[in-house]
Parts: C-alpha cells; sequence; structure tokens
C-alpha cells in the first residue's frame, strides 16, 4: 500500500511503514510542506492509497470535492504523544484495520477511545 502523511503527522509513523512493507511518504519529506490543501490532494495524494491527517477542515474540503480517487483521506483520532507512547498505539490499531471499509473523510482508528 502506498501511504502520504499529512504534516502534521509524526515522522516516526514512517519507518514502522515501511518496515511493513508499505511505500510511505510525508509531506515534509517530500518537502511540499505549506502546499494548500486542496493542490495537494489533486496533484500529490492521487499517488497514493492512504493519506493520514488530524486536520478536520482538510477532511471536510476533501469530502465536498467528490473527486474519483484511489486515494483515501483519513483523519487520525489518534492523540498527539511523545514517540515511545504514540508509535505503539498506532501498531496496535494499525495492523488490524480492515481499509476496504473506509471512505473520504472517515475518522481513523473507528474503535478509538481515549483512555
Amino acid at each position: 500500500m502506498r501511504i502520504l502523511l499529512d504534516e502534521n503527522m509524526p515522522h516516526s509513523i514512517l519507518d514502522f511503514l515501511r518496515e511493513e512493507g508499505h511505500v510511505a511518504d510525508s509531506v515534509n519529506t517530500l518537502r511540499l510542506k505549506g502546499m494548500q490543501n486542496g493542490r495537494l490532494y489533486r496533484e500529490i495524494a492521487q499517488e497514493y492509497d492512504l493519506f493520514f491527517t488530524r486536520d478536520a477542515g482538510f477532511v471536510k474540503a476533501i469530502r465536498s470535492m467528490n473527486i474519483k480517487s484511489r486515494c483515501v483521506t483519513l483523519r487520525m483520532l489518534l492523540p498527539q504523544l511523545p514517540k515511545d507512547r504514540f508509535l505503539p498505539l498506532f501498531k496496535k490499531y494499525f495492523k488490524p484495520t480492515d481499509w476496504k471499509q473506509f471512505q473520504d473523510g472517515d475518522d481513523w482508528p473507528q474503535n478509538f477511545t481515549p483512555s
């Protein structure tokens, strides 16, 4: 799977995703930080299967664009935590997820409840 992380996502996820066999990039590593969201989605994200962001406004805009794409943009619900706490939490929810059930603008993970 090809996965893109928005600039507001923890960089620590990249190594894990790559170790799992995914092609993973971030807006930061692609040096696209600050690119307008609509342009980012139309020009860059289309090359990916999943795009993770924390930006609720971006997710809402994607829904209204109604662009047919293989890329599914998901709003991450996991809280911002230090790397040593965030990465295990991300792995816990990422591995069992059935990605086929998601559509643009969905929240992920669906069964997350803050403790």
